[in-house]
């Protein structure tokens, strides 16, 4: 909330990992920085956008091993395709290294 890490709301130049804690995204302590639309919704309930309260219930119930404790994020909007190549290739080096198999990718 804040952004704290001065994220590109257009024209990403780099992307970020933030822990997560508890059952849900909480209102008022996540906040979308993206150029590319109204973010209203996404800031009133972030899981709009980061399913994690659903994921966190699959997790719960037995679906799905354990839910990685991190949010790897960064905006698209205008950043250019060397640029996002890049930081697909570096997510995905921090996911293999942490055992994860799969991920969900979401888009605005």
């Amino acid at each position: 909330m804040g952004n704290p890490d001065h994220m590109y709301a257009a024209t990403a130049k780099f992307w970020k990992k933030y822990p997560v804690e508890g059952d849900c995204l909480e209102q008022g302590k996540w906040e979308s920085v993206h150029a590319g639309y109204d973010p209203v919704y996404a800031n009133e309930s972030p899981d709009r956008v980061a399913p994690y309260k659903v994921l966190k219930q699959l997790e719960k119930e037995g679906y799905i091993g354990y839910l990685y404790p991190y949010l790897l994020t960064t905006t698209g909007n205008s950043t250019s395709v060397a640029d996002a190549t890049k930081f697909g290739q570096e997510m995905a080096e921090d996911l293999l290294k942490a055992g994860i198999q799969a991920a969900i990718l979401t888009s605005t």
